[in-house]
């Protein structure tokens, strides 16, 4: 058993899509911190649970000056069971890793909204000889809520439908799989990293209740071919992603897509 205690500060940007085309980009500042108690499961897993306390701060970066700003706290308990049996921890050769999280806002704790959230996180590789296949899937459910547009699921990017831009669906709910392939080209001195990759994907995904008020995004394939490098700094990839009707799309990740 353990106690974990966090906190965390940072600023990103998300963009806000009206079909495909970006109607405004709001930059987002968040702190947060809270206080784990878990427990670990064997020697591969473990569960978490206890109060989040979390500020949240969005202005528009660009777009109509108009567009609401947003000032929340969003206060709760979440739950967080994690597995990990992947042979290393970017490019694995066997193995699985599973992410189940939980997540419902607290009057108690100061939350502004209500709402719940569950997500989960699904991989699994194998290899023939120096042949690597790995499968991923992916889902979000608001449990009956209604999720405000700071919390909603995302596609859109490299890894998660390569063709379309970062954030390009957001919604209440999603569902994604996808199946990658790779295969080491080059090892590099063990100081470095482990080696330089050549690989693919195939992608599918769909979101529901999207932030532009359309109900669905429909059923969405995409497809990439990259080069990836695992390196003493993290991962690395370069690569071109594919989606139907022609879209391309060019991407360089330095660190955790």
């Amino acid at each position: 058993f353990f106690v974990a205690p966090y906190a965390q500060l940072g600023q990103y940007t998300r963009g806000v899509y009206a079909r495909d085309r970006r109607v405004a980009e709001y930059r987002i500042r968040e702190w947060r911190g809270g206080l784990d108690l878990g427990a670990t499961l064997g020697t591969s897993a473990e569960v978490r649970v206890g109060p989040l306390l979390r500020r949240i701060e969005a202005r528009t970066h660009t777009g109509s000056p108009i567009l609401p700003s947003l000032d929340a706290t969003t206060s709760g308990l979440r739950l967080r069971v994690f597995a990990d049996r992947h042979d290393a921890p970017w490019f694995p050769r066997s193995g699985y890793r599973g992410v189940l999280s939980a997540f419902a806002t607290s009057d108690a704790l100061g939350a502004d909204d209500r709402y719940r959230r569950l997500e989960g996180l699904w991989t699994a590789a194998t290899s023939v000889r120096e042949h690597t296949f790995a499968a991923t899937l992916y889902g979000g459910s608001r449990l009956g809520s209604s999720l405000p547009a700071y919390e909603l699921f995302s596609l859109g990017g490299p890894f998660r439908l390569s063709g379309y831009r970062i954030g390009q669906f957001a919604g209440q709910s999603l569902a994604f799989a996808s199946l990658r392939y790779y295969d080491r080209i080059h090892q590099l001195p063990s100081l470095l990293g482990s080696g330089i990759y050549v690989g693919g994907s195939l992608e599918v995904g769909r979101v529901q209740r999207l932030i532009d008020g359309r109900e669905s995004s429909g059923t969405r394939h995409s497809a990439s071919v990259y080069l990836g490098a695992e390196t003493f700094l993290g991962p690395a990839f370069l690569g071109v992603g594919l989606a139907e009707g022609g879209r391309q799309t060019l991407f360089l990740v330095l660190g955790v897509p």
